[in-house]
């Protein structure tokens, strides 16, 4: 199948449109983080923390180092909540509330129906 320069542009234009039409719908994708204080009862050879709270945290992508870190040592740990239970800790930080609070991320306005 031969195409030409004109209709190979014209293809572009309407991808571009599309792509442009869409990306309203992913603007308003964000993520919260939280903070938590807590003892750690338990962590887990793949650096899986447990708190007092009973919640479980799991370590972000970015290799996070817990060397040192051993059940009873107070943490604070920054994280976002992946899915309705599994809790992802980007930062930690020995002590209660020792990691600043991120602000609050204002939930977007609709995007209107046209």
């Amino acid at each position: 199948m031969k195409i030409g320069k004109r209709s190979l542009s014209c293809l572009s234009a309407v991808f571009m449109a599309a792509v442009m039409m869409i990306s309203p719908v992913f603007a308003g994708l964000n993520v919260q983080l939280e903070v938590v204080s807590g003892k750690v009862v338990n962590i887990q050879a793949n650096r899986t923390v447990t708190l007092d709270d009973g919640k479980i945290y799991y370590p972000g992508t970015n290799t996070v180092n817990l060397a040192g870190v051993k059940a009873g040592d107070v943490l604070t740990l920054k994280y976002y909540i992946q899915t309705e239970t599994k809790r992802i800790f980007v930062e930690y930080a020995l002590g209660r509330d020792s990691l600043a609070r991120p602000p609050r991320i204002e939930q977007p306005a609709p995007v209107p129906n046209y």
